[in-house]
Formats: structure tokens, sequence, C-alpha cells
């Protein structure tokens, strides 16, 4: 096992330090597609079977190499002080208060979920269930990516530390160094009362984290060299329980949007394979 690591990091080392410049998934591809795997299982029939039945099309959607090339970040302090409760609740909201340059730098991650679960109810209502795909991915991929901590934070890349790279080393590196011990669990999906309150509260949920994985982040170089296989040891001892616990999170989340949009369309009979 520790030799497999060693060469499992010197690979993925090596391809990051050539990609550092590029952006790149948060949580990484095997990330999501671990996320979402979890979110089908969370499922009940006949969503269950619907998406099982077209799981090899919904990764593929789901891994499309364009998401790579469009950040979903949503920095909360830029729009308002903690505890963030006047956050902007829609992007029309946020235009009377912020330029498009603002929003495009601060990001709109969270915006983009509203409107991609709106979409999804929408492709349910119209029995398209090609589009039913393609917006359920959108949701899958969003709400991975709004709640990964350092993307809810201007000073998510370890700024605060004067470490820089903390996103790709945490939400990227790590899951794909340390893949074989993350757990990410099984849950079962629900019906959400309010879902577009609950899909606001994401970016919240993920934000309480930040400050911690930025102190990880610091202690992990005490006593090394740089970001080597140490470093990477000690994030993983602190923080691969939590890295799980909000994967998990994600997946249950995924799925209760998905249900969620089903209900709200009229639980349309959805196609056998």
């Amino acid at each position: 096992m520790e030799t497999t690591r060693r060469r499992v990091f010197t690979v993925v080392g090596l391809a990051c330090l050539v990609l550092s410049t590029a952006p790149a998934l948060s949580w990484g591809p095997e990330g999501h597609r671990e996320i979402g795997e979890k979110a089908i299982d969370s499922l009940r029939d006949p969503l269950k079977d619907f998406f099982e039945d077209r799981e090899d099309t919904f990764y593929e959607l789901l891994d499309d190499p364009a998401r790579s090339r469009n950040t979903a970040h949503f920095f909360l302090e830029r729009y308002d002080e903690f505890p963030f409760w006047d956050v902007p609740a829609t992007r029309e909201l946020a235009l009377r208060r912020f330029s498009e340059e603002d929003i495009a730098e601060n990001g709109d991650g969270l915006w983009r979920l509203l409107e991609a679960y709106d979409a999804l109810v929408g492709a349910f209502e119209e029995a398209d269930f090609d589009l039913v795909l393609e917006r359920a991915s959108d949701v899958a991929w969003l709400v991975g990516e709004v709640g990964v901590p350092p993307n809810t934070s201007a000073a998510g890349d370890g700024q605060a530390t004067q470490q820089d790279g903390l996103a790709r080393r945490y939400d990227t590196q790590l899951v794909e160094i340390f893949a074989d011990e993350l757990r990410v669990r099984d849950s079962a999906a629900v019906y959400l009362d309010r879902p577009h309150e609950f899909i606001r509260s994401l970016p919240l949920k993920a934000h309480i984290w930040v400050d911690n994985i930025n102190f990880t982040d610091s202690m992990s170089r005490r006593g090394v060299a740089g970001y080597d296989r140490f470093y990477m040891d000690g994030m993983w001892n602190e923080l691969g329980g939590l890295t799980g616990a909000l994967m998990t999170d994600a997946a249950r989340d995924i799925a209760s949007l998905w249900y969620t949009a089903w209900v709200a369309a009229g639980r349309p009979e959805v196609p056998e394979t």
C-alpha cells in the first residue's frame, strides 16, 4: 500500500506540476464520478432504475471536459458579511448591487445551481428525458462544486497563510492520491419542501470549513521541504474524514434535488430501458 501510494503520488504530483496553471474540477473527475454514483444509489425507484439504466450516458455528461473550463466558485464574503444572511438570492437581485464584472470575478456557482434545478424541473415537466439527463448532470456537478470549501471563499486558495494553490492540493490532488481510502457513504434521498432555500444553504455549509482547511494546510508544511508525500499524509490524516463526509453530503443532496424536481414536475412516468 505504501509503495503504491508513493508511486501514485509521484505520477499525480508530476502531472499537477505540469498543469498547475490550468483550471481543474474541484474533487477532480474521480471525485465527481464517485459522488454521482452514490447519488444514484441514494435514489428510490423509478428514478433509481432510470439513472442506472443510463449511467454511461450520465457519466459522459458529468465528465464533459468543458466543465473544467467553466469554474463554479462562489465567494460568500464578496457578496455579504458573515453570517451571510443578505447574499443575493438570485442572479437578478445580485445585478442590482454588483456589476457583471464583479460577478464574473467572485463567482456565480450558487445562482447557476438554482437555474440548473429549475431547468431540471422543466425537463421533467416536458418529459424530455434526454434533457433530464443533461440537466441532472448539471445539478450534480454544481452541487459538488459549491460544496467544496475553498470554492466558497476568496481566501480559499491559501492566501491567508501565503500558501497559494491550496484549493488544487485539497480538493483535487488529495482525492486522487487517497482515492482507495476515501469513504463516501450511502444515504437516502429525501423530498425537499423548500428546494431553493436548501440550495442557498449549500455554500454556507461548506464555508465553515475554510479556516480549518487553511490551518491544516499550514500545519502540514511544518518540517517538510514542499508539498511532498509527507505533507499529503498530514493533510489526509486530518481532513480525510471531513472530505468523505462532504462528498457523502453532496451525493445525498444531489439525489434529493433530483427526486424533488421529479415530484415538483408531477411525478411523470419515466421510460424504461
